[in-house]
């Protein structure tokens, strides 16, 4: 799924305050895997895929509290770059990054 700019899909915005719902009711899961700031955890779940958040929240409502995604964020680091969207030069100008993207055709530098 690609989301344009200032637009975000709207059943996955559902799925996550689902998701953070259950996650809220659940003290359990949070102590276990450190879930003390909400705001945070929605940050980062906007950051995953609309199929894991499903998977996440279909194992919560079955009442399992192990998922991969938790283990995600155990690991989750708030300034992480994803390996596709890494800063490889700066120019002159600060505005101006090289991003680098890779695709099954090859690597593509874009400014």
């Amino acid at each position: 799924m690609i989301e344009i700019q200032g637009q975000r899909n709207p059943r996955k915005t559902q799925e996550i305050e689902n998701l953070c719902n259950l996650v809220r009711k659940n003290n359990g899961l949070r102590e276990k895997f450190g879930i003390d700031n909400m705001q945070k955890f929605q940050k980062f779940l906007r950051t995953r895929s609309f199929g894991l958040i499903l998977s996440a929240v279909k194992a919560l409502e079955d009442g399992r509290n192990n998922h991969q995604i938790f283990d995600n964020w155990k690991e989750y680091d708030e300034n992480y770059t994803p390996p596709e969207l890494q800063v490889v030069e700066k120019e002159s100008h600060p505005s101006r990054q090289l991003y680098l993207f890779s695709s099954s055709k090859g690597v593509k530098g874009v400014k």
